[in-house]
């Protein structure tokens, strides 16, 4: 399972108060000029890297631990080389049924 490394946001650990401040502070400065559009921007753009937390989600398959990733790679190796073999097919059920258990868990 791949997730898409794109960086993201994370509103929820933003500083909002500093970040409204910083803004607030540099804004100030300019004029309000449709040529200072530019110069905004770059001003609320420093804002939010200073004050709200960037990063990209991992490759994440809940309930994963060490016997059962263990399984997981076993099985796609064995769906690489024959997705309808005996053994990719028994993998993917022994698969399944582990992180059933660490669900119900």
């Amino acid at each position: 399972m791949e997730s898409n490394q794109i960086p993201r946001f994370n509103f929820r650990k933003a500083k909002w108060e500093n970040f409204t401040k910083d803004l607030d502070n540099k804004i100030a400065s300019i004029e309000a000029d449709p040529k200072n559009y530019e110069v905004f921007q770059k001003l609320v753009w420093e804002a939010v890297k200073k004050n709200i937390p960037r990063g990209c989600r991992k490759s994440y398959i809940p309930c994963l631990n060490d016997e059962s990733k263990e399984i997981y790679e076993m099985y796609i190796d064995a769906y690489n080389k024959d997705p309808f073999s005996d053994e990719a097919i028994q993998l993917g059920e022994n698969l399944i049924l582990l992180l059933a258990s660490e669900r119900s868990e």
